[in-house]
């Protein structure tokens, strides 16, 4: 288990498939969120062929919440606008992120779990933060 990101941006992440193992085109995890923390802030892509910064990687989150009534806010944008949406994830919900920037809020008092896949040419976390909010990372 690992703690990615600082409060209010923390997880606790496990790496169940990660590069270096068998698999060449796949990993996944899970990530544990506190209540009324964020997953994957600042904003990120995996969507250009832009190697070793940032590889193309579809990715697909699944939610579970505890108690189960509980829900998160996911965004998923584009540069260009070609894709703009936030909208609420609940219990036994599934997300596609093909491209663009996203990342997700977990409601206050509820925990946030999801399991991530991510499968592309490269394995690993070859990944890119939106620059208008990558100066969050040191702000906080």
């Amino acid at each position: 288990m690992a703690t990615l990101g600082v409060k209010p941006c923390q997880r606790e992440t496990d790496f169940i498939l990660e590069e270096g193992c068998n698999a060449r085109k796949l990993c996944i995890g899970e990530a544990f969120v506190t209540p009324g923390n964020w997953a994957g802030f600042p904003p990120h892509k995996h969507d250009e062929d832009n190697m070793p910064r940032e590889g193309i990687l579809e990715e697909l989150y699944y939610f579970l919440f505890r108690p189960e009534q509980g829900f998160a806010v996911q965004r998923l944008y584009t540069k260009d606008e070609d894709i703009d949406v936030t909208y609420t994830v609940k219990q036994d919900e599934l997300v596609e992120f093909p491209r663009g920037y996203h990342t997700t809020a977990g409601a206050p008092g509820y925990h946030t779990y999801f399991l991530w896949v991510m499968a592309g040419e490269h394995q690993g976390f070859y990944r890119s933060n939106d620059p208008d909010h990558d100066w969050v990372v040191s702000a906080v």
